[in-house]
Formats: C-alpha cells, structure tokens, sequence
C-alpha cells in the first residue's frame, strides 16, 4: 500500500510535468482524468467518509445530484458526446477528495 507521502510526491511530480508540458500530459496522459480517479480511490479508501464540514457534505451533495441527473440525462440524450461532456464537471468533481485528504 502507498503510504500518504508517496501518493502526495507522485501527484507533484504529475503537477510539475504538466506545467512543463500541458499539451502532452493533457492529451496523452489525460492529467484531470488521473487526479479525479486518484480522488475517487481515496475516497473509496476511506469507505466514503467524507468530513464533518460543510464543504465536504456541499461538494458530496453536488457530487450525488450530478449523479442524478447523469442517470437522467442517458434516457433523453440526442447524443453521447452532450452525455460525455457533461460528465466531465461530474468526475472533476472528485479532484476535492484527493486534495481534501492528502
């Protein structure tokens, strides 16, 4: 298991060659993609725990109704690309566990 300290130096070093780099690590590597799924492992990790503060229940809150209206928003959809790009705001979202808990 990766202790606290090495997931926090591996998601600098993540940081650093995209500030380098943006163009490469945002359209190959899929950089929010990694630290949304790294806020998603966390939170798992912690068996959905969340804070006792009002941020962490606001976010958790935002983060259940995007929820809802994704399940909605597959049975009226035109389109999976309005689905997919829509989605995007969903598991952003999830970037605050990762910075919350590290």
């Amino acid at each position: 298991m990766m202790s606290k300290k090495a997931i926090v130096y591996l998601l600098f070093t993540i940081t650093l060659c995209y500030i380098v780099s943006p163009w490469f690590f945002e359209r190959k590597l899929l950089f929010n993609e990694i630290i949304a799924a790294s806020g998603l492992a966390i939170l798992a990790y912690k068996q959905f725990r969340i804070g006792n503060d009002v941020i962490s229940r606001c976010v958790t809150a935002i983060v259940a109704w995007s929820v809802v209206l994704a399940v909605f928003s597959i049975s009226t959809m035109d389109s999976i690309y309005y689905f997919l790009r829509n989605t995007v705001i969903l598991y952003s979202m999830l970037a605050f566990f990762a910075g919350y808990y590290l």
